[in-house]
């Protein structure tokens, strides 16, 4: 059973589940509850969303390793499933089933809250994610910015899927001001989670390059090298730091430094730490730390949720 669970990467289907659920309580519904909307959203549905993405994304983690057996067994031959513990046959069946399954909670989710942009959003994502693992994972850039625009719809659906249920079943008429404060929060995290995957991605690749040389992939480290991949890697991390620093300064709502103190400790040390990795990484073993550093950053990125709204809640009583 265990094999399973490291082979739909368990850790990370509960991260995403959590990232979810801390979204939409402590930031989609505390911005809600200050106009005194009290959605009502069943659980069903909360249920159907999580279910929706965890399993989808877990037959894009066995479909990344079904088409990527040859490049693991040079990459990380410790550690391949496919081929070995688990057949083919088997890891096709296991994606098949769990694709499946997700997509139904997903358009049965869409039904539920009658939202056409859910069930686009529920039909196309399982579609890049195959094409992904199948092919443009071996392209330049097209696979990383699918991987990234995957993560980050996983977060926005969320606001999706509540507004949805509000404005066609509640019947609530969400204020404008309101509408765009939702949207502002959760679409500067969605968005830094684009770039945070991105990057991942990126560093990723270069950790991968030998087993995709092999098989003749043609990864961004592989296109324009491997100084190159670092250069546009380490860039998009500035740009990432001066872009939150910049709404942090322009658009913060709340008094005192608190956001900044955070975003200065757990985000621009963190990717000032990357940065110094980056420049002096050498080795697999180095850029194997480097993925490391990202993945503190996704989870500091999600604890950020329960800060809003210790932030928010102060802010009311002052």
């Amino acid at each position: 059973m265990f094999k399973y669970f490291k082979l739909v990467r368990l850790q990370t289907l509960l991260f995403i589940a959590v990232m979810q659920l801390m979204i939409r309580r402590f930031v989609v519904l505390t911005i809600l509850y200050t106009d005194s909307i009290h959605p009502i959203n069943s659980f069903f549905n909360v249920v159907l969303l999580v279910l929706a993405t965890t399993l989808i994304a877990a037959g894009a983690f066995i479909i990344r390793d079904y088409f990527n057996i040859k490049t693991d067994k040079i990459n990380t031959p410790a550690t391949l499933l496919i081929g070995s513990s688990i057949s083919k046959r088997q890891a096709m069946y296991l994606y098949q089933i769990s694709t499946f399954i997700g997509l139904a909670c997903g358009l049965l989710l869409s039904w539920q809250v009658h939202s056409m942009s859910l069930a686009l959003i529920f039909i196309l994502v399982p579609g890049l994610l195959w094409f992904y693992a199948a092919s443009y994972k071996r392209q330049c850039l097209v696979g990383n910015v699918i991987l990234a625009l995957s993560a980050a719809l996983s977060i926005l659906i969320v606001l999706l899927a509540e507004f949805a249920y509000l404005q066609t079943l509640a019947n609530w008429h969400i204020d404008g001001l309101l509408y765009r404060q939702a949207f502002a929060w959760v679409g500067v995290i969605t968005v830094f989670t684009f770039f945070v995957v991105l990057i991942l991605a990126i560093v990723h690749d270069i950790s991968n390059i030998q087993g995709d040389k092999e098989m003749e992939y043609r990864t961004m480290p592989i296109v324009w090298g491997i100084h190159t991949a670092k250069f546009i890697a380490i860039a998009l991390v500035v740009f990432s730091i001066f872009s939150i620093l910049y709404l942090d300064f322009k658009y913060n709502p709340f008094t005192g430094n608190l956001i900044t103190q955070y975003l200065v400790v757990g985000i621009v040390l963190p990717f000032a730490w990357f940065i110094y990795l980056m420049i002096k990484a050498k080795y697999r073993s180095d850029y194997k730390r480097i993925l490391k550093v990202i993945r503190l950053i996704m989870v500091i990125v999600l604890l950020f949720a329960p800060f809003f709204y210790l932030l928010h809640s102060l802010s009311l009583r002052i």
